[in-house]
């Protein structure tokens, strides 16, 4: 069963840490599993478009740079990562935001194109103080790192509202994935991914 699988949430709701788990546990079933995550697409790009190889290029949320480079990650992913995955037999998990319609779209276009199954989850946003927390324990790539910042804090708020805003009343199939601990949101999006 060829598999295409987006893990859909405002940033810091889990993403990565729940695809991770997911990854471990689909390797072990024989899927040939691998994570495409819009953070380090965004940061080779950037490092490319800057001439840097081996340092990373500050682009919080909200600056230009983050406005202009995170579309051409989404782009880079549906346009080659995710197709030369399917077509490589193997099943990818994608990490990403997904806050516009589109997105959803393009995933069920690229499924159908290469007629795999389609597990599209969204995970519940967690509280503000939750999403604090998470980016000051962070050392990731991500773009989400210091909302002590007002600009980065803005930037998140509005990101956030516009991702609750397009999953809102969603109708197409698709989890949603409450917050709990990462093992929990795991195994429960693990048994929806490989429902028949």
């Amino acid at each position: 069963m060829l598999l295409q699988i987006h893990i859909a949430g405002a940033k810091r709701s889990g993403k990565t840490t729940v695809a991770r788990i997911v990854l471990q546990e689909l390797r072990a079933q024989g899927f040939r599993a691998v994570i495409f995550d819009t953070d380090p697409i965004r940061q080779a790009l950037l490092r490319a478009a800057h001439g840097v190889r081996n340092e990373s290029v500050e682009a919080p949320i909200g600056s230009e740079l983050n406005k202009e480079f995170h579309p051409k990650a989404c782009r880079r992913l549906f346009e080659a990562k995710i197709p030369r995955a399917l077509k490589a037999g193997k099943t990818p998990i994608v990490t990403a935001t997904h806050s516009r319609p589109w997105w959803y779209e393009e995933a069920e276009r690229v499924a159908k194109q290469y007629s795999a199954k389609l597990r599209f989850i969204v995970l519940e946003t967690p509280s503000l103080e939750e999403t604090v927390r998470r980016a000051r324990e962070d050392t990731s790539r991500s773009d989400t790192k210091d909302l002590t910042n007002p600009v980065q804090l803005e930037a998140y708020l509005a990101s956030t509202a516009s991702f609750n805003a397009t999953y809102a009343g969603f109708q197409k199939e698709h989890l949603l994935l409450r917050q709990n601990t990462p093992e929990v949101m795991a195994r429960i999006a693990l048994e929806y991914i490989l429902q028949k």
